[in-house]
């Protein structure tokens, strides 16, 4: 676990240390100023300049220690309160505008060896120290970072669309164009060796070839109005372009031109 900047730390303070709780005290403050803070001095009121390093006199107090520092990104004030109690350091950080505080404790014997000078010999188990300090004392005041919320797949509507064989529009009907309108799609052919099963597609036949009808294998010629010759009868426009269509009317009526207006040769043969 890389440790930037502690040993500089450390060997700047070796001069004033006097015992083991001593030498743990500049492990805390660093691993603060590694998060965002600055100190701005000593005591409870303290308010001098922002600074990294430790202020002179720190340690001057018995049986204990107090730091004051300032969170740069929220400019919120932090009091630490570091302990001595029997063989332990119990610290304690506070956020003054609130006053949430955060605490823990550690055994000076499981973290300091007593070797006050030498920084690769001073610490053991450094890392399970710092980690513990990180988890149970900054975590409580640092920002947290917004995890984003499971977002669902988007799928446009037109994608859906395209996906969907039985609309207009999608794989395997006909695709619509801006200018044009609808385009007929290569299968349109109903004579085509490969459009056998397509009309399923198109059960309306909007496109020819559907499963109800087929306007161009049967009734009037697609694109023609099959209520024109029918005056009186309909109006223009009744029936849909395509339409398969049987001429009706009154009972007893028939349409014109009437294809039994002659009758066959020896109707009155009873034998024909």
């Amino acid at each position: 676990m890389p440790l930037p900047g502690l040993e500089l730390l450390f060997q700047s303070v070796t001069n004033v240390l006097r015992n083991s709780d001593d030498a743990l005290v500049p492990v805390i403050h660093w691993k603060i100023i590694s998060n965002g803070f600055k100190c701005v001095g000593k005591g409870e009121q303290a308010n001098g300049q922002k600074s990294e390093v430790l202020p002179a006199g720190w340690n001057n107090v018995e049986n204990g220690y107090v730091l004051r520092y300032i969170q740069m990104e929220t400019n919120k004030y932090f009091l630490l309160k570091v302990m001595k109690v029997d063989e332990a350091l119990m610290v304690n950080f506070t956020r003054e505008v609130d006053e949430k505080t955060a605490n823990t404790t550690f055994k000076t014997s499981d973290y300091s060896t007593g070797n006050l000078q030498d920084y690769h010999g001073a610490f053991t188990n450094l890392e399970e120290f710092v980690r513990k300090l990180k988890w149970e004392i900054l975590d409580e005041f640092l920002p947290t970072q917004k995890i984003p919320e499971r977002q669902e797949r988007f799928v446009p509507r037109s994608s859906l669309l395209e996906e969907d064989p039985l609309r207009l529009g999608g794989h395997g009907g006909p695709s619509r164009s801006s200018t044009s309108g609808y385009q007929q799609p290569e299968w349109m052919d109903p004579e085509g060796p490969f459009s056998v099963g397509h009309g399923d597609l198109d059960p309306l036949g909007r496109m020819g070839g559907g499963m109800l009808m087929d306007p161009r294998r049967s009734g009037p010629s697609f694109g023609m109005d099959p209520s024109s010759g029918l005056p009186a009868r309909l109006p223009r426009g009744a029936i849909p372009p395509g339409a398969r269509f049987d001429p009706f009317g009154p009972p007893g009526a028939r349409p014109s031109p009437d294809p039994d207006h002659m009758r066959p040769p020896d109707y009155d043969d009873m034998f024909m």
